[in-house]
């Protein structure tokens, strides 16, 4: 604790910890014994020394853990509620160091599955009816068990096959439970730390609470993917699964089974002499697609949700799967981001910072010289290097990490994009390492950028605009208004023509621009 802080203070810290500890003992007994507390603060001594006098043999074998295997111990033994928390936490590199960040992506979220009589039984209260009644046949071992869900494939009365997604009974009561725990400990940060203002624990913890609730929630997936199938439906080189609506339930989720190779799965790709440079472009295209010109974009787009289907080794086609967490950008974020992207890579700093504050991610700062230097210092060594080897995703989180110190409000969009981003680089270089990202994305943001403010985009917006301009133009001219009529160019109340004034002049130019767009 800070000795700025007054005795008092530090006396109410104290016991909020105290009473978070009775509480959530076991909790407490293993964040201690593999020291995650020190890896957020740094080095403490008293916490050291509690954990070897009270847990003597499980400190000394946690002391001889690397940081990943620390961190790995730790949340498994917390449990899969947790595991989801530290996964999502993953992704808030404005907040974290980098390597515990990447620590904490690298936990499974894999749990054993429950009975497959109790799926069988959900299935049946869900239907109203027996499950033969439905589907031709039904799979009783699942393919896939996680924290929330598991997944079983069967097939309906007309052959097809499809996947059945069923939450795990009683999630959301356990998952209350964690989070109460979880807010807890975030009101003591938000309260006692010294940095509570910039860390903000309980809006973290609140986007993990929104996180929840749509995942356990598989109506919400089931708009996700369908929103994506529409989407991507004439993109060749992209899949998702068609949703089953007529079979879909707040805790059953039905879609059209996808069959493949794993993209993490390269031997396999290999042994089927899969063209992954084609591979790696779909993918990079597909996400360039989905955060600009859909701006709903898969934001857990992980090597295990995507699968590659290979009928045609030359040409394979990029499927979807699991849509629980999906990201979109208001237009401003989209422009402003790309505009960051095109100023950095033009070595324009100031106008970097003039985007920041622009679009309201940090305040008028007055040291901006400071941020400017901080700044280059990320992008000069980077102008040394072919720009195939360039991490955008890495480059993102530097930035989100300056601005970070000049009191950013942190935006959850832009921390699923830079996360999104880091897992479409990493899985593309994996496909293709010799592949030029920027080469790619550079045309395609300048593109998407002229078309932003090009004349028929702006037409476009006037034309869905027109009827609500009409309106207000007509209501405004036939209401009374008081007070004399100074303007030379204003005709008196009483004149023939004062339901018109300047405003045909207006409506003219609206209807002319129209037709224009339409004939061009």
């Amino acid at each position: 604790m800070n000795e700025r802080y007054p005795i008092h203070r530090k006396l109410r810290c104290c016991i909020a910890i105290l009473s978070f500890t009775i509480r959530n003992w076991r909790v407490v007994r293993i964040l201690l014994t593999y020291q995650i507390p020190q890896l957020l603060i740094g080095k403490q001594r008293l916490l050291s020394f509690i954990s070897m006098l009270l847990w003597p043999r499980r400190y000394r074998k946690a002391r001889k853990c690397t940081l990943n295997e620390k961190i790995l111990n730790a949340f498994n033994q917390l449990g899969p509620i947790f595991i989801k928390f530290a996964q999502i936490i993953s992704t808030r590199v404005d907040i974290l160091p980098h390597d515990i960040a990447c620590a904490l992506e690298q936990l499974q979220d894999k749990v054993p599955p429950f009975p497959s009589k109790k799926a069988e039984e959900m299935i049946k209260d869900n239907l109203g009816a027996p499950i033969r009644t439905v589907f031709k046949s039904f799979q009783r071992d699942s393919i896939g068990s996680a924290s929330l869900a598991q997944v079983h494939t069967a097939t309906l009365k007309n052959n097809r096959k499809v996947v059945i997604k069923l939450l795990r009974p009683n999630i959301r009561e356990k998952i209350a439970d964690n989070l109460n725990t979880l807010y807890q400990l975030a009101q003591i940060i938000d309260t006692y730390h010294p940095n509570g203002a910039i860390i903000r624990a309980s809006e973290v913890i609140q986007d993990y609470d929104r996180a929840l609730h749509n995942e356990t929630d598989l109506l919400v997936e089931a708009a996700n993917c369908s929103q994506m199938y529409r989407n991507a439906i004439h993109n060749s080189t992209v899949k998702i699964p068609r949703v089953m609506w007529k079979y879909c339930y707040k805790n059953m989720l039905v879609t059209e089974y996808v069959s493949g190779i794993e993209a993490y799965n390269q031997k396999a790709l290999r042994e089927k002499k899969v063209n992954e440079k084609h591979i790696a472009r779909s993918i990079m295209m597909l996400f360039l697609d989905q955060a600009f010109k859909d701006n709903f974009f898969h934001a857990d787009m992980h090597p295990g949700n995507i699968i590659i289907d290979c009928k045609q080794p030359d040409k394979p086609i990029v499927q979807l799967v699991d849509f629980g967490i999906v990201g979109s950008m208001t237009t401003t974020d989209q422009v402003y981001i790309a505009q960051n992207l095109i100023a950095f890579f033009n070595r324009d700093y100031e106008r970097i910072i003039q985007l920041h504050i622009e679009s309201g991610w940090i305040p008028n700062i007055d040291n901006r010289q400071n941020m400017m230097n901080e700044i280059r210092a990320i992008g000069e060594p980077l102008y040394a290097k072919p720009l195939k080897d360039i991490s955008f995703g890495k480059v993102l989180g530097e930035l989100l990490q300056i601005a970070r110190q000049y009191q950013m409000i942190v935006q959850p969009q832009l921390i699923l994009l830079q996360k999104t981003i880091f897992n479409i680089e990493a899985l593309a270089r994996r496909c293709d390492p010799d592949m030029n990202l920027w080469e790619n994305a550079k045309p395609y943001v300048e593109n998407w950028m002229q078309n932003q403010y090009s004349i028929q985009k702006s037409l476009t917006s006037l034309g869905e605009s027109l009827p609500k301009i009409l309106y207000d133009l007509t209501h405004k001219q036939t209401k009374p208004q008081s007070g004399p009529y100074n303007h030379p160019l204003t005709e008196s109340p009483d004149s023939p023509n004062r339901s018109w004034g300047l405003s045909e002049w207006i409506i003219g130019l609206l209807m002319g621009l129209l037709i224009a767009k339409y004939l061009s």
